[in-house]
């Protein structure tokens, strides 16, 4: 039971890591083609 929460928390944690990090990408994307 606890090994499972902990796993879908893990799950959560990496989807948010993952959006943040491209977010940050398409960011400096954006900056590169506005130039």
């Amino acid at each position: 039971m606890w090994a499972k929460h902990m796993l879908i928390k893990g799950k959560e944690v990496m989807e948010h890591e993952v959006k943040e990090y491209l977010k940050d990408k398409l960011n400096n994307v954006s900056k590169w083609e506005l130039k």
